[in-house]
């Protein structure tokens, strides 16, 4: 399930000490207008763990996976440029040369990077996120009768 962009405009402000990942899941949530609740419902992650992160702790790895796969982002690991063989360092410069601006060059890395030999999923299909809890059923009656309350107006 993905996050529907709402008509209003988020409240939603970046923390200027958060944890990095943690600024941009909430840039993410403001730019979607996704509410916390919105995000609770679609990642698993508690409202009361993402406001946490605006101010004292840091998000783990599940959470801010869940968060990010509820945006339509996922988590890749990229090791820095001197890190690679030269060979494969040289084949990279070489590649970038053909493409037309860094951000399609970069998109193109990331999409190679992410791709498995033998995916599991497809273009169509979105990779599995992480199950961080089940959905709280009060909350989802609650959800429930404000989305049928919102359909009747």
């Amino acid at each position: 399930m993905k996050i529907q962009p709402s008509k209003r405009p988020s409240k939603i402000s970046v923390p200027p000490r958060a944890h990095p990942l943690a600024k941009l899941v909430f840039c993410l949530m403001r730019d979607n207008a996704c509410t916390y609740a919105e995000m609770e419902w679609v990642s698993g992650v508690l409202t009361s763990t993402l406001k946490s992160w605006r101010t004292h702790s840091q998000p783990g790895l599940a959470t801010i996976e869940a968060c990010l796969g509820a945006l339509g982002w996922r988590l890749v690991p990229v090791p820095p440029l001197e890190a690679l063989p030269p060979e494969q360092r040289d084949r990279l410069e070489t590649l970038g040369l053909d493409f037309l601006s860094d951000d399609e060059a970069l998109a193109v890395a990331l999409a190679c990077a992410t791709s498995d030999p033998t995916p599991k999923w497809t273009e169509n299909t979105p990779a599995p996120l992480a199950e961080c809890r089940r959905p709280n059923p009060k909350a989802l009656r609650k959800r429930l009768r404000r989305d049928e309350k919102r359909a009747s107006q």
